[in-house]
């Protein structure tokens, strides 16, 4: 067995365990996947991403992901001091409710941006066709950000179940393509089943009380799960208890917790792959420092840490956009080849599974 193989078993595994421990805690495993292996994840994350140029055309394209992420950052969470503080900044809004309604638009278009930006980045190297594609995607997200459809898939559902849930799967199916593995078409197999058995075997284990605590740290996130909800016409959403206590409030949750859980451990189940952790000692320092300095602000208390590291969050996220793009193009090529009959000559090394997943940009709260 190569280490390949290895790597894609040791995967298979770690998504049962996942999908156990969703099944069983779903909104306790989440919090905790989320406090603790969320920022060791986005830290290691960027710090890869950087010494890979970020998977871009040009030296410098991180800049304009990580300017839009701090936007929205300020759009999300400081919206309400500024139009308090510095009110001539919203000339025309008579209402705080006014200045959020319009900043939800803004979110909406600069997670767009962001988004189409890092397609552009990936495929045009001249900047004459560069300036041409920025220009379109501006003017394109201007006849979209006030739009509902555009908000729930860009502001919503892009950073969270798309990111660590759509593209974990395009990573592990790009893995066994270019690989050509069964262990890699299994791993794949077993990615998907795991919702699937959720979904199938949801009816058991319902009922149980959820702490007030548990209740409190996750309501930044319940609107993630009342889109769902709607999106799937599953029941109502229009109670805090349809969340948590009814059948498909709690499919829900268990599929969530299940896609950010095995996020993270995917991640770190790579090291030897990737190799993120081959960087100086002084890098490494400041990563465990910064750890350990957010895990005891979720400890302390739970919002502050979302709201203190939800830039950094937001930024990962972003950064790994034009990796997301490369993805999907390497499948369209794979499955090509595939077609073609052609045999791709690569070393047996399992593709990495890159994001974290961060809150929806917008939320209850924000």
């Amino acid at each position: 067995m190569d280490a390949a193989d290895r790597i894609n078993y040791l995967n298979i595994g770690l998504m049962i365990v996942a999908a156990i421990a969703a099944f069983v805690l779903p909104f306790e495993i989440f919090l905790f996947s989320y406090a603790v292996l969320g920022p060791l994840h986005y830290l290691t994350e960027i710090s890869w991403l950087h010494e890979k140029r970020y998977f871009t055309k040009h030296r410098f394209d991180y800049v304009l992901l990580s300017l839009v992420a701090l936007a929205i950052f300020i759009l999300a969470f400081g919206t309400e001091w500024l139009f308090r503080h510095l009110p001539a900044l919203f000339p025309g809004f008579a209402s705080l409710e006014a200045v959020k309604g319009s900043s939800s638009g803004w979110i909406t278009g600069l997670a767009f941006i962001s988004f189409a930006s890092a397609l552009a980045m990936t495929t045009l190297k001249r900047s004459l066709y560069r300036l041409f594609a920025f220009v379109f995607i501006l003017i394109t997200a201007q006849f979209i950000k006030d739009s509902q459809s555009a908000l729930i898939v860009f502001a919503v559902f892009l950073p969270t179940l798309v990111h660590v849930f759509l593209f974990t799967g395009a990573f592990v199916l790009y893995g066994a393509l270019k690989t050509r593995s069964r262990s890699g078409i299994l791993s794949f197999v077993v990615f998907l089943l795991c919702p699937a058995l959720i979904w199938l075997l949801n009816d058991y284990g319902l009922g149980r009380p959820i702490g007030e605590y548990v209740q409190q740290s996750y309501r930044m996130f319940e609107t993630l799960n009342q889109k769902t909800i709607d999106l799937l016409h599953l029941g109502s959403s229009q109670h805090q208890a349809d969340i948590y206590y009814s059948s498909y409030g709690v499919l829900v949750m268990r599929v969530i917790a299940y896609a950010y859980t095995y996020h993270y451990l995917n991640w770190f189940s790579k090291t030897n792959v990737i190799r993120w952790h081959e960087i100086s000692r002084r890098r490494i320092a400041a990563i465990a420092l910064l750890w350990l300095a957010a895990v005891g602000t979720y400890a302390y208390n739970y919002r502050t840490g979302i709201i203190a590291l939800y830039c950094l969050s937001l930024l990962h996220v972003f950064l790994e956009f034009p990796l997301n793009h490369v993805t999907f193009l390497g499948i369209g090529r794979e499955v090509v080849r595939w077609r073609r009959g052609r045999t791709t000559i690569a070393p047996a090394t399992a593709v990495a599974t890159a994001g974290g997943g961060a809150a929806p940009l917008l939320s209850k709260e924000s």
